[in-house]
């Protein structure tokens, strides 16, 4: 049913996503991408860090270390969908745009 390519894509995205994100919580020297604080904006802005802590006191991780899972598959699974839509809708080509007709790729 999945595409598992694009499954692993996502889901490598969305742990490096995390991580990167859970970092710059106490490092402020870890830089984010334009990408990753639209996320971290988003996230927020919908009370998602208030629900479920990212970064939490290690007493807290032991009781519930899923936070951090969750917010992978949750990640994962719309950049799946982001994956899949662009690969079954593929963008046209400039040759393709101006002609209308699709370019013959020699084999």
């Amino acid at each position: 049913m999945l595409d598992n390519e694009l499954k692993q894509l996502s889901l490598d995205w969305a742990e490096k996503t995390i991580n990167t994100l859970e970092s710059s919580f106490s490092d402020p020297t870890v830089d984010l991408t334009k990408e990753q604080k639209e996320l971290y904006k988003t996230l927020d802005a919908w009370g998602w860090f208030n629900k479920m802590p990212l970064h939490t006191a290690e007493e807290e991780q032991e009781k519930n270390p899923s936070n951090a899972e969750t917010y992978v598959l949750m990640l994962a699974m719309e950049k799946y969908r982001q994956l899949k839509w662009e690969k079954e809708h593929p963008k046209p080509s400039k040759w393709e745009r101006v002609t209308g007709q699709k370019l013959n790729k020699k084999p």
